[in-house]
Parts: C-alpha cells; structure tokens; sequence
C-alpha cells in the first residue's frame, strides 16, 4: 500500500511539473535578435518592451526605440524637456531642438530652429514619426508615436519585430499550427475546425452550452495624463480573462468641449489579446487637442472602454482622469 502512495506522488509531482514547464513555454517571448528566450513578465522590465530596467531611459513606460533627443539620460517618452532648454515641451515650439528664443517666422506652430527634414522624405522632422529614416506614408500600426519603419515592435506585444511571426499584430503565444513560419493571428490560410464532442460514438453532443459571460477585464490608468503623455501616446494597461478586442475613447462632457473647441471624443486607441493577459492601448490625440487641452487649469476627462470577446459578449469599463499641464 505505502509503495502504491509513493508511485502516486511521484506521478502527480511530474505531472504538475510538465504543466508548469507548458505554461511558462506559452509566456514565452524573445527579446533579442540572438534568440534568447525569456519569460512574460520579464521580472527586470516593467514596461515589457524588451530592454531591462537596468539600461532602460524609460522603465516605466514602454519605448523599445530608446530614442533620447537631448543625451539626459531619459527617454523622449518620459522627458518633460526633450532638448534640454529649459522650456517643457508642452510649451516648447521645437520640442527636440534647443531653441530658448522660440523664434517662429516660416510655420503657424512650429519654431524656425526645427524646420528641417533631415532624411527628405516630405515630412519636417517635428511632425516626422520617424525623423531619422525616410517613411512618407508615415505608418504608425499601433499608434504609439513611432512610425513603423523605425519602431522595434510595431504591435506592442514584446517580441522584437525581427523575432515576430505577426510583426503587425500582438500574438504573445506565437501559435502556427501550420509551421510555415506565419503566425496563427495573421496567418490568411489558418483555420481551426473544432471536432464535436463525443460520447463514445461519432454523433455530436447535443448539450453544448454557447457562451454568454463576458470577459472580466482591469483597467489601469495614472490619473493625471500631461502634455508629455498624451504626445508620447497615452496608455492604459488593460487585463482580460480571456481572449479580446479592445476599443477606448477618452470623452470629455459637452461644456468642456465646448469651452476648448474641441469635440467630445479628444483620443482613441485600440488593441487585441489572444488569450488571458494584458496589454497596452495607445491614444492617439490630434494636435490641436493637445495645444488646447493641456493648459490652464486640470480639466476632467472620462476613459471609456468597451471589451467583446470571441463569443460576441460586450463589457465596458470606465475610469476618470484629469488633464493637467
């Protein structure tokens, strides 16, 4: 009886192991173009972008790019001053080229120091979402302020685009069933056929059960956002039990739009999971939305998020926040 108990532990002791291994091999995700493997969340990165707390000039805030116009130390992404001279960017006509006399002849916003195209591809640098390589489609897949041609990883979801088997779409798991290199997510001849369940025979269970509960999502969101957030692409974490869609609007009610000039609905984001997890929604906001916003005293703002899994169930959430210079 006593060798029996033993068999039976050391069996379900392995098993729980082999489970353990298949579920840390699904989080995985590569973070370097050497092919080193780590683990989601990688411990030492925060912000899940791929470069370690350690050497990131932004660990709080995702920014793979690293980009770091005045050499502070900090990323743009996190900078309230991007050159240094001594003027916040918010208030800054040439956010990242020292102009302190912020002298303004040859363009309706921009300073005359920065009126340059540096890689000539239609587009001044201080508009450019990728001023050191030409893009004059100015393609931006997820939104964050990087165009795609200079961004590292163009969907978010921590895997280096040279690494991505779908460089345009989060796929954490990077499933392909197929093995043609193409991941399941974007991937144009994938498709799954559930076989029915059985009892035994070959006919169908007749007791399926459709699904009807929505996903349970989180929402995080600092709150207050400034003019360096929204510029940079404001983000809200969002958590879901499952795989989802994700949509969001940041409203303002129809006085403050009003008093601003500006419509009720100042920014958008949007984004996917394929399973249970958590991403980022990025808000793209218009520029005059940000010159007119972010001065004078905090105005209140609402986030509004609306999540469908895949069964069709629809949840929202929602979270207040205050923009502030």
């Amino acid at each position: 009886m006593l060798f029996r108990l033993v068999v039976l532990l050391t069996v379900l002791t392995a098993a729980l192991s082999l489970s353990t291994v298949a579920a840390e091999s699904a989080a995985a995700h590569t973070c370097s173009g050497s092919g080193e493997v780590t683990f989601d969340p990688t411990p030492d990165d925060r912000d899940d972008d791929c470069v370690t707390d350690t050497r990131d000039n932004c660990p709080g805030v995702p920014n793979a790019d690293q980009i770091d116009s005045d050499d502070d130390g900090r990323g743009d992404r996190c900078d309230e001053d991007d050159d240094n001279d001594g003027l916040v960017d918010q208030e800054d006509n040439c956010r990242t080229v020292e102009n302190v006399d912020q002298t303004r002849t040859g363009h309706p916003v921009y300073g005359d120091a920065c009126l340059f195209d540096r890689d000539t591809d239609g587009t001044i640098d201080a508009e450019d979402n990728c001023f050191s390589r030409a893009n004059p489609d100015q393609a931006d897949n997820e939104r964050d302020g990087a165009g795609n041609v200079c961004d590292a990883d163009d969907d978010n979801d921590a895997l280096l685009d040279e690494r991505d088997n779908c460089p345009l779409l989060s796929n954490k798991n990077q499933a392909d069933a197929d093995g043609n290199g193409i991941g399941d997510a974007c991937d144009p001849y994938f498709s799954v056929i559930t076989p029915p369940t059985t009892t035994g025979t070959t006919t169908a269970d007749p007791a399926a059960v459709p699904d009807r509960t929505a996903a349970k999502v989180t929402l995080k969101l600092a709150t207050v956002q400034r003019a360096a957030d929204a510029r940079g692409g404001m983000a809200a974490s969002v958590r879901c039990s499952e795989a989802c869609s994700v949509t969001a609007e940041l409203t303002l009610s129809k006085a403050v739009a009003r008093t601003h000039k500006v419509g009720t609905v100042v920014a958008k984001g949007d984004a996917a999971l394929e399973g249970a997890g958590g991403t980022y929604v990025f808000f793209d906001f218009t520029k005059t939305a940000i010159n007119r916003l972010f001065k004078g005293k905090a105005i209140k703002a609402t986030l509004k998020v609306r999540v469908l899994d895949a069964a069709g169930n629809a949840t929202s959430v929602s979270k207040s926040v205050r923009l502030a210079r």
